[in-house]
């Protein structure tokens, strides 16, 4: 059985115990004793923020299509949940400045042997480039509000298919975050910053979990490509251009591109900052 959202019943009736028993703090002075009913709590996870305040839960019933977790924050740290490699760090008009982490754990699942993928979506600054070392617990980058955001807020999801595109992740291929942090004490509630009426407030979460599921690469941009063209050249670019232009198929029309010269200059930004 996959162990997504739905545990068994001893599963379920032992993490809502340690859930009420209380949970560790943001730091994580030490590593919890691993449940034998969740495999995903052995691997230690650094916490990825620094709120618990989760504002709309994986598969939460009012976005079905919502493949991670919401949570309330400032403009706080984001930090890497364990050793990997950052497959992405980017800019779209839907995520915002995103990274994805290629994280050093296999799925636990049976037949899976993929890495685990974590995504960190609308953040304000990202402070790791595409193809970087990361160990556990190092901050990545700033939580924010950006892209299709209208507070600060951090999406966090991990899915166990090997994919970045929000297009390619489905209940199937992801994990609920919360399974990894079971001893967390979470505080659920309904997000500060939404002031439309509750119909309006529905509406935005529908059309923010769409936004979510279906952005990709073709509509986000890499750091190496932003790199390439220059950070003022792309920004005017991309504020020049509706959100349906905004795809790599203008941007490479208009900056001359093509998929070979592209990847070319990731491997070149790649070497170059692999040090850093």
């Amino acid at each position: 059985m996959k162990m997504k959202k739905i545990l068994s019943g001893a599963a379920v009736i032992g993490l809502a115990g340690s859930l009420i028993s209380g949970g560790v703090s943001a730091a994580e002075t030490g590593p919890q004793k691993a449940d034998p009913l969740n495999p995903y709590d052995d691997f230690n996870w650094r916490y990825f923020t620094t709120s618990n305040y989760i504002t709309s839960e994986y598969l939460d019933p009012t976005r079905s299509s919502h493949l991670g977790v919401d949570v309330d924050t400032g403009y706080d740290p984001a930090y890497a949940v364990s050793s990997g490699r950052i497959m992405y760090s980017g800019v779209s008009s839907s995520a915002g400045n995103w990274i994805v982490l290629e994280t050093n754990n296999n799925s636990p699942e049976s037949g899976n042997s993929n890495d685990l993928i974590a995504r960190y979506l609308h953040l304000d600054e990202r402070w790791v480039s595409t193809g970087a070392t990361v160990s556990r617990g190092q901050q990545i980058g700033i939580t924010g509000t950006t892209g299709n955001s209208t507070g600060t807020h951090i999406h966090f999801d991990v899915n166990d298919g090997g994919v970045m595109n929000g297009s390619d992740m489905t209940r199937y291929n992801t994990v609920d975050p919360e399974i990894f942090w079971p001893y967390k004490s979470f505080i659920y509630g309904d997000s500060p910053y939404f002031i439309q009426a509750d119909t309006e407030e529905s509406l935005h979460h529908d059309d923010h979990a769409k936004h979510m599921k279906y952005f990709n690469e073709e509509t986000s941009f890499a750091d190496y490509v932003i790199d390439y063209v220059g950070e003022d050249n792309f920004w005017d670019w991309f504020n020049g251009l509706k959100i349906e232009e905004r795809t790599m198929k203008q941007f490479k029309k208009d900056f001359k591109l093509n998929n070979k010269k592209i990847e070319t200059i990731k491997d070149t930004f790649i070497e170059k900052n692999k040090h850093n």
